[in-house]
């Protein structure tokens, strides 16, 4: 019984520590305003427009690019990239940041589950069922985000695109051409 209570209380504090730090992630807005940025002062020197930055690779791509290694990423990962792109995190990159938390925390859980166990002096069943519980739970928290992320964003598209519609359909109406009517209800 105590050992159920420990793994309740691991898996809970674990879920409250990752949705936390998971909100302060950057905003997909941020993003978007730097490439508006780029494009605009890109386009002023006529030089090619560039969508995407090239940063440093950050420690969940380079767990990932360990993993899988770093030529593209295979056809099975076309689910995890169409909920990603409808959660807001477009691209290849987008793609391999997600499997390398997924793995990573996947393996951190785990091993934080046998840490619980071996502090508290678990028999070795235990030990195992808490390594592969918190490998379980590290390895599907980014895949719960991701999902609950993307479903509030169709979500949120679906309730604004009829207000949205009839904006464009009134300024059309009044004499704006299309693209005009575009740009005034996109501001």
């Amino acid at each position: 019984m105590e050992l159920l209570i420990a793994v309740g209380f691991f898996g809970l504090i674990s879920a409250l520590v990752y949705f936390v730090l998971a909100s302060k992630a950057p905003i997909a807005d941020e993003a978007i305003q730097r490439r508006l940025q780029n494009i605009g002062l890109q386009s002023e020197a006529r030089t090619q427009i560039r969508l995407h930055e090239t940063e440093e690779t950050t420690l969940w791509e380079q767990v990932s690019n360990f993993f899988f290694g770093d030529r593209e990423l295979p056809e099975r990962f076309n689910n995890a990239a169409r909920s990603l792109h409808q959660a807001g995190y477009r691209g290849n990159r987008a793609v391999r940041i997600y499997w390398g938390l997924r793995i990573f925390l996947c393996l951190a859980f785990g091993f934080g589950g046998m840490l619980l166990a071996l502090t508290s002096g678990a028999a070795m069943s235990d030990f195992l069922m808490l390594g592969a519980v918190g490998a379980a739970v590290g390895f599907m928290l980014p895949f719960l985000t991701v999902f609950r992320k993307s479903r509030a964003r169709v979500r949120e598209m679906r309730e604004t695109l009829p207000d949205t519609l009839d904006l464009i359909v009134v300024c059309v109406e009044a004499g704006m051409g299309v693209d005009a009517a575009l740009n005034r209800v996109g501001k």
